[in-house]
């Protein structure tokens, strides 16, 4: 089967417009590589060529997945011969006519091959006419039809579809830089980190185990969830960075208010990871907060973690309430593995009364108590790096 594949919001990109369109083209051949499909993807005008020998089902699945799709068609391809479209056009629909019985129909054509003498209201008028002459219980709507014939004119042909599935659209992973997503055993950061590649983030992970307060059991708990992120893309690997900050949350507990134990359990993560992130190259930290939805992730919390640990942060949760987190996951399928028995450190050391409007002054004051020193200055002592 061939699908035409459109892209949506890429082709808004003007001068940029080819950079996508490559990143995109890439991203479906590397997934077609990686998953060792009978697939292959060329480049048409304004659309991608995607020729498949897999089962129709899961050729629509994995392309409708893909980041950067926002639209695919399973395509009849004729040659550039108009009379022959026209004396095959009513074999191909028969079929879908006898198998549905709809009581309207529209053509719509479009013209990308503009050398071809008819225009596409009158290429749509003349294979409507044809179509009435074959089906006369059909009658034409040109607003909500039962079925659409789309004919595309190009140079290599036409390609007539009678079916649209819709993408998931955003960009081509990697098309928007590389991020590092601080991913934990729970339900909302991976969500995060999903909403992140779809925007086009090439998207890696970073764990803070805290033996032996987390075991190998939460650390499995979070291979499995990169791993499960990382085949949303079209990577064939990617990393999982395991950060050992036990001793600053020893420390927390020994020396801090407790009030404050959580804020600063997040500004040694992101301080630490923020370290890890210039020396890897990555743009950006994704973490799964939400606005509101507890103690450390109220605005006042927020605002004082980031000026304290002075990181650049994305959250794509911020908007998003619980009800639709929880749906999100089911749909990616993270939420089974988020639910297993074994708890990250976060969850572990809630204190019983947390600052919910923490003053930036106490809480820059409380993290000078900790030797944060060698987790900024050499991160690499504290981290270790798996390929999932």
């Amino acid at each position: 089967m061939d699908y035409l594949v459109s892209y949506g919001e890429l082709a808004l990109k003007g001068k940029n417009r080819r950079f996508f369109e490559k990143k995109l083209l890439q991203s479906l051949k590397d997934i077609f590589k990686r998953d060792k499909l009978s697939m292959e993807a060329s480049f048409l005008y304004g659309k991608i060529l995607v020729k498949s020998r897999e089962e129709k089902a899961l050729s629509e699945e994995i392309l409708k997945n893909v980041f950067g799709v926002a639209a695919l068609r399973p395509v009849t391809v004729f040659p550039y011969d108009y009379d022959n479209l026209k004396a095959n056009l009513i074999p191909i629909l028969r079929p879908a006519v006898d198998a549905s019985s709809p009581r309207t129909f529209r053509i719509t054509a479009k013209r990308a091959f503009k050398p071809f003498p008819m225009d596409s209201m009158a290429v749509a008028r003349e294979l409507g006419s044809l179509v009435l002459d074959h089906f006369p219980e059909l009658q034409v709507n040109l607003s909500r039809p039962d079925m659409e014939i789309t004919v595309d004119i190009r140079s290599e042909g036409f390609f007539v579809s009678l079916e649209k599935v819709r993408g998931i659209g955003g960009f081509p992973e990697g098309s928007q830089g590389r991020a590092l997503l601080l991913l934990s055993g729970g339900i909302d950061s991976p969500v995060a980190g999903y909403l992140a590649m779809k925007r086009g983030l090439a998207t890696d992970f970073i764990y803070f185990h805290t033996p032996p307060f987390t075991g190998e059991g939460a650390l499995n708990k979070v291979r499995a969830l990169a791993e499960a992120l990382r085949l949303r893309g079209s990577r064939s690997r990617g990393y999982l960075y395991i950060a050992d900050i036990a001793g600053l949350q020893k420390e927390i507990i020994a020396r801090c208010q407790s009030d404050y134990a959580t804020l600063l359990l997040r500004v040694a993560m992101l301080k630490t990871a923020g370290a890890w992130a210039r020396q890897q190259g990555y743009d950006a930290l994704i973490t799964g907060d939400s606005l509101g939805q507890v103690a450390s992730q109220t605005i006042h919390s927020l605002a004082a973690v980031d000026a304290v640990a002075e990181t650049f942060t994305l959250r794509p949760l911020i908007g998003y309430d619980k009800t639709e987190i929880m749906d999100l996951a089911r749909e990616l399928g993270t939420m089974e593995i988020s639910n297993r028995p074994f708890e990250d450190c976060c969850s572990l050391f809630v204190p019983e009364h947390p600052a919910t409007r923490p003053g930036e002054a106490l809480l820059r004051r409380e993290s000078e108590k900790l030797p944060l020193g060698p987790y900024v200055e050499t991160p690499d002592r504290f981290i270790r790096s798996e390929r999932v």
